[in-house]
């Protein structure tokens, strides 16, 4: 199940979720938990700024839900900018920071993206 609590105001919206389930986990299944927060905020009339950040841990044992068992926690944090700066076309930019720990294997890992985007958003419905 998931609980999410969600916040609309008129230039800051954003949501608060915490969650477990049983969900797949690279090629194996493992029960999940998870804590999400996304806020995003409109600083101008055609640019956005957000923050995502989560944390979930997977677990399943051996011959639980598959073959192997896996035991790792996940955080990670993505803060962008994303602008629309022509009709219909935006242009983003981001940056991702995650770190997972799996617990089995006795490794860390780390990673740092980043990211640029430019996007056509097709009006379907005007």
């Amino acid at each position: 199940g998931e609980a999410i609590l969600v916040i609309k105001g008129e230039l800051t919206r954003g949501s608060i979720g915490i969650g477990h389930s049983i969900e797949p986990d690279s090629a194996r299944t493992a029960q999940r938990t998870s804590a999400t927060l996304n806020l995003r905020r409109k600083f101008t009339e055609k640019a956005v700024i957000a923050i995502v950040t989560g944390y979930y841990k997977n677990k399943a044992d051996a011959g639980e839900f598959s073959f192997s068992g896996t035991d790792t926690e996940t955080f990670y944090f993505r803060p962008y900018i994303r602008m629309e700066f022509y009709e219909y076309f935006t242009l983003e930019a981001s940056y991702r920071l995650a770190y997972t720990d799996d617990h089995l294997a006795s490794e860390d890992i780390r990673s740092n993206w980043v990211y640029v985007q430019l996007a056509y958003g097709l009006p379907l419905f005007e």
